[in-house]
């Protein structure tokens, strides 16, 4: 594995963690050396390294295609790509979150809902969830949870008080 970090030098390795959107980026010698300093990174090391397995690499693939498809107002065809990728990450939050947006744009609001329920369910502290159950909710008629939901959001993320509702 220490040749296969040291042969990929400034190379950009983009890792994809299942928690939000986030990204890390390896970009120099530096932080390559960094992995490979001591045995204390070999949890690190092996992170990175997942990111090159083919279950890692279509999971990313297949998920980028529901983003995409969802930008261009394909929403059937975003919903069916954000399930098949969460058949490879059923624990991404995110995920469920999304599938739940996509499923909201097509005024299927207790499939939403479901989904919403299950990215709060793997992360009681994912605001943007609960907003958006809070106006699946809302859309079913259903004001004293969406209501609920809607202070629960904000209390977690103060900036989604500036989100129409």
């Amino acid at each position: 594995m220490k040749r296969i970090l040291q042969t990929m030098g400034a190379m950009i390795v983009f890792v994809l963690f299942s928690m939000g959107s986030s990204y890390v980026a390896l970009s120099d010698e530096h932080s390559m050396n960094s992995l490979r300093g001591s045995h204390s990174n070999q949890p690190r090391i092996k992170m990175v390294m997942s990111i090159f397995n083919s279950e890692n690499s279509k999971f990313i693939e297949i998920n980028e295609e529901g983003f995409k498809q969802f930008k261009r107002k394909q929403f059937v065809e975003a919903v069916k790509s954000f399930t098949k990728a969460l058949e490879f990450r059923p624990e991404y939050g995110d995920g469920y979150n999304n599938r739940g947006i996509s499923y909201y744009q097509l005024k299927k609001y207790d499939e939403a809902i479901q989904d919403f329920n299950k990215a709060i369910s793997l992360n009681p502290k994912f605001a943007e969830a609960y907003n958006n159950r809070a106006m699946s909710f809302k859309k079913k008629g259903m004001l004293g949870e969406a209501e609920r939901d809607r202070k629960k959001a904000i209390e977690l993320d103060g900036s989604l008080d500036d989100v129409v509702f």
